[in-house]
């Protein structure tokens, strides 16, 4: 009984992180999409001033 609970948290825990991995590769992928359709060259973020051009 003790294995078979055993291999079944550590199969869920092994979904949770194929899922979690999965989940931020779709949104990474989202974003890029939505920021492409604007072109190259549209704004700049700078970190050293805090200057936002747009």
């Amino acid at each position: 009984m003790r294995t078979v609970l055993t291999i079944l948290i550590i199969a869920f825990g092994i979904m949770s992180l194929v899922g979690m991995l999965t989940a931020i590769d779709v949104l990474k992928q989202s974003i890029n999409e939505n920021f492409s359709f604007l072109g190259a060259n549209t704004f700049a973020i700078k970190n050293r001033g805090m200057r936002i051009q747009l």
